[in-house]
């Protein structure tokens, strides 16, 4: 396996980890037939350089349970949905400028906000939408003024190369904390094995929920039906305005476009990405503190904008516990059956799935990432079921192709009328 291998299967996540153990070499590039940002190599790659690229690579997958194992010693529960953990609950920000553009409880920025305020961390890495003309794209910096932290509130189901930003923290004057995904956080920890300074650097991590994303066609794709193609874009979010939130994109003619989440998926026939539907990280598996909504009764019928957090280092704990004291943040309850229920599609997919599907497609003859756990070892799914969900989404993904996507919105306001 090498690079060219990596990006012609589909495996890459655009994480550039890569371009920082090779910066001379290695630039990372929009490849705009597959709507992904992929490394390109300028000149060769010596041994060295190729086997240290591929150790830290998270396309061929991580030893999940071995490297939850020596990060968080203190984390005594374990479930394979949710990996190691010391504690789970459900939280919401009492920040109403917080809450304002959260898709949930708002938790990863409060949080993050309050590492910075008491000097805990001297920054935070954290990504944020940016706009020229009518390309939008992400960039991740690092934030030193809180103030300036909630322009970065907000999902991005797209590909970032977040992990671009390794260098600018290696040389950064003090300590991060680092918010990200369960791939980039996976790679940040395989880095970490080998390099005691970014060990040092990044103090702690803040991980979402994570079950996948799609590539820029479908952003393009977006931009077309909301008729903002060649206008000046001000504002873009994939969800916010509350929970379960909506896409919005705004141009600076006043134009406004918005479409609920996450209904909007279905507009166009694009699949997600390769690599996201073959892993088993649900959860930030290897993230300091993990978060996600709340999709529970309960917490919509308490007002909705909660979110699930898993905590599995044992420093986040006080620092949580200083923020309920004050009443920055509210706090309830939460058992590890209530999260299963909250997470079940994207634990369904992911963990009950994960043997029947990687049967099926070792049958395709194709290539799959390695985990040493994290998944169910009972087969819950047949590979005939996979079989219908992968020629289901395959022919959607053509019809996109060919511009008839059209005809599969049809079909479904039809069979929507029938119900």
């Amino acid at each position: 396996m090498n690079l060219d291998f990596i990006k012609k299967n589909d495996l890459c996540i655009s994480c550039g980890a890569c371009k920082h153990l090779a910066p001379d070499k290695i630039s990372i590039k929009e490849d705009v037939n597959k709507g992904m940002f992929h490394p390109v190599i300028s000149k060769p790659l010596t041994e060295k350089e190729s086997t240290k690229i591929l150790e830290i690579c998270p396309a061929k997958g991580y030893p999940i349970k071995e490297i939850a194992a020596n990060v968080f010693p203190n984390a005594i529960n374990e479930d394979y949905r949710t990996g190691k953990y010391i504690s789970i609950g459900a939280y919401k920000m009492n920040d109403n400028k917080i809450l304002k553009d959260a898709s949930s409880g708002g938790i990863m920025t409060g949080l993050a906000k309050k590492m910075l305020d008491l000097r805990i961390v001297d920054g935070i890495v954290a990504s944020s939408f940016k706009y020229v003309g009518d390309k939008i794209s992400v960039h991740s910096e690092i934030i030193t003024d809180s103030k300036n932290l909630y322009k970065t509130q907000g999902s991005k189901y797209m590909p970032v190369p977040a992990l671009l930003i390794i260098d600018k923290i290696k040389k950064f004057n003090g300590k991060v904390v680092f918010i990200g995904t369960p791939c980039q956080i996976a790679t940040i920890r395989l880095l970490q094995k080998t390099d005691e300074e970014l060990k040092k650097k990044i103090k702690y991590t803040i991980g979402n929920f994570c079950g996948g994303f799609k590539d820029l066609r479908e952003l393009h794709k977006f931009k077309k039906i909301s008729k903002m193609n060649g206008k000046e874009i001000t504002h873009f979010q994939y969800r916010g305005n509350g929970q379960p939130g909506k896409m919005k994109i705004v141009s600076n003619d006043g134009n406004k476009w918005e479409y609920p989440y996450p209904n909007y998926a279905n507009l166009t026939g694009y699949m997600k990405q390769y690599r996201c539907r073959v892993c088993v990280d649900a959860t930030a598996e290897l993230a300091d503190i993990s978060c996600g909504d709340a999709w529970l009764n309960k917490y919509e019928n308490l007002g909705g904008n909660w979110s699930i957090a898993l905590i599995r280092n044992s420093e986040i704990s006080p620092i949580i516990d200083q923020m309920i004291q004050s009443n920055e943040i509210s706090f309830k309850k939460l058992s590890l059956d209530e999260l299963i229920i909250s997470q079940k599609g994207n634990l369904t997919t992911k963990k009950e799935r994960y043997l029947s599907r990687n049967k099926f497609l070792q049958l395709l003859n194709k290539p799959l990432p390695s985990f040493d756990g994290g998944w169910n070892h009972v087969q819950s799914k047949s590979i005939l079921f996979e079989a219908k969900v992968y020629i289901s989404q395959l022919i959607i993904y053509q019809l996109e192709r060919l511009k008839l996507h059209f005809l599969v919105l049809i079909l479904r306001k039809i069979l929507n009328k029938h119900k």
